[in-house]
């Protein structure tokens, strides 16, 4: 299946709003579909953003056919929010 993915934020090779499609297998992962994406954007690191769906951060595990994607729609990617903490 075609899914599409809109940058919601600016990457250093690529820019914000870019939109792209990747062609998957309902049955593969998120995870998956994140190494599909670096292939379009080779200096792009899969661990460097997350997907989004309707504003829900998708799990890596989690499989393609269990976010109920609707056609025509549009999954965001969105920098990797670090989860450090310096405290001082």
């Amino acid at each position: 299946m075609i899914i599409l993915v809109e940058f919601l934020e600016e990457f250093d090779t690529v820019p914000r709003f870019t939109k792209t499609s990747v062609d998957i297998d309902w049955a593969e992962t998120i995870e998956n579909l994140k190494v599909l994406i670096t292939l379009k954007y080779t200096d792009l690191d899969p661990n460097a953003f997350d997907v989004y769906y309707r504003g829900k951060k998708l799990r890596p595990s989690a499989k393609v056919n269990s976010i109920d994607y609707q056609e025509g729609t549009y999954l965001s990617v969105r920098k990797t929010k670090s989860e450090f903490c310096v405290c001082i």
